[in-house]
C-alpha cells in the first residue's frame, strides 16, 4: 500500500527494507509515532512550530493534513479540524507568504 510497483526504485526499495522494522507503526504508540516525526500531536502551539519547522526544512508547498484517524470520535474529529482551520491555516498563510516566490519557481 505505502510503496506500490513502480512507486519507487530498486535501489531505493533496497534502502527502504534496510530499516523497515523501524515502519511497523502498530507497535507504537501515540508518543512514540509523535516522537518519530509520523504524526503531529499536540497543542496548537505545538503543532505550528512543527508544521513550520517541517515546511522549512524540506521545503514543501501542500500540505495534507490527516485530521481524522482511527477510531476518533465524530465531536473530537470536529473540534480537530476547527482547531486545524481557525488557528493553524491562517497562521502558515502569513508565515509562508513570503516562500510563494520559491515554490512557483520550483514548479
Amino acid at each position: 500500500m505505502l510503496f506500490p510497483p513502480g512507486y519507487t526504485s530498486v535501489s531505493s526499495m533496497r534502502r527502504i527494507t534496510g530499516f523497515s522494522h523501524e515502519l511497523n507503526w502498530e507497535t507504537m504508540g501515540a508518543k512514540e509515532l509523535n516522537d518519530r516525526g509520523y504524526c503531529l500531536l499536540g497543542s496548537v502551539e505545538t503543532v505550528r512550530e512543527r508544521l513550520v519547522k517541517y515546511v522549512r526544512d524540506l521545503n514543501f508547498g501542500l500540505l495534507l493534513p490527516l485530521l481524522h484517524f482511527g477510531d476518533m470520535p465524530h465531536d473530537r474529529t470536529i473540534k480537530n479540524m476547527e482547531l486545524f482551520a481557525s488557528e493553524i491555516m491562517p497562521f502558515l498563510k502569513r508565515e509562508f507568504k513570503s516562500m510563494e516566490d520559491r515554490w512557483s519557481q520550483a514548479a
